[in-house]
């Protein structure tokens, strides 16, 4: 199967969500994209389309879009579900799983997700201007994924602050049912 690009991700997640008339307005000027283009153009162009999704879309419904364009890396869940099965507890596992999820802190059932080094994204990585925080609704679907294949149940996860946006760190709280 062939591992479509974020530009592709993102096109068929607001297919799925809008009609083709919103669609095409927001993914204006994606098509010149490629892969050799420069950080600056793909950041550029990520920031004018979040900006153009959160006028033309509802929050629910543009958190959903952006969800569903995150990476889905199955090496990396397959790994941390080996990891929490032979883990004693939840703190074990934080401690076995190490810096694979950024930096981990529990707070009773919250699991704070920490990225203190700028943004892993090299679609907006180059940004000089603060992007939507629409966007980093992308790694927080990866978060969702990546957690709910170590644990083998549903979490919430809500994104809390984002480089991108202007904060110091990006920042996630992963909320642990009483099971986990």
């Amino acid at each position: 199967m062939k591992k479509l690009s974020w530009i592709e991700k993102l096109d068929r997640s607001l297919e799925l969500a809008v009609s083709d008339e919103v669609r095409e307005k927001i993914m204006a000027g994606s098509e010149s994209l490629t892969s050799g283009s420069s950080p600056g153009t793909k950041a550029k162009w990520v920031k004018a389309a979040m900006d153009r999704i959160d006028t033309l879309i509802d929050e629910k419904t543009r958190v959903e879009v952006m969800e569903r364009c995150s990476c889905d890396f199955e090496a990396r869940k397959k790994e941390a579900r080996k990891i929490y099965e032979s883990s004693r507890d939840i703190d074990e596992f934080i401690i076995n799983l190490g810096n694979r999820c950024n930096q981990l802190i529990r707070e009773g059932n919250t699991l704070y997700c920490i990225k203190t080094h700028g943004c892993d994204c090299g679609w907006v990585r180059a940004t000089k201007t603060p992007v939507s925080s629409t966007y980093c609704h992308c790694a927080k679907g990866y978060i969702v994924k990546y957690f709910e294949a170590a644990f083998q149940r549903p979490v919430k996860v809500e994104l809390l602050q984002a480089v991108v946006c202007g904060d110091e760190v990006c920042k996630f709280a992963i909320h642990l049912d009483d099971e986990i």
